[in-house]
């Protein structure tokens, strides 16, 4: 059985708040990120290495995307869909 760690705070329990980004299926607890999330958020969420990976021009035209939102909270980009800041 495959055990996915928590990347911030490298732990693999509590699965049921433990979120894989559709980019690189990298695991993250709701409550380890900043900021911290109360619930997995519908459609696909991307981490904040994924999102930060984005070139600027890219990011612009993501930011057109509908159904996608950018929130920033203290200087930390979270970008996922169908979650509205």
């Amino acid at each position: 059985v495959d055990v996915t760690n928590c990347e911030i705070c490298e732990r693999g329990d509590r699965e049921d708040r433990l979120l894989l980004c559709d980019s690189c299926d990298l695991g993250f607890h709701l409550d380890c990120l900043t900021p911290a999330l109360n619930r997995v958020p519908r459609g696909d969420w991307f981490c904040p290495q994924c999102v930060q990976a984005v070139p600027q021009e890219g990011q612009a035209v993501l930011n057109l995307c509908v159904g996608f939102y950018l929130c920033c909270s203290q200087g930390v980009l979270v970008f996922y869909r169908g979650y509205r800041c």
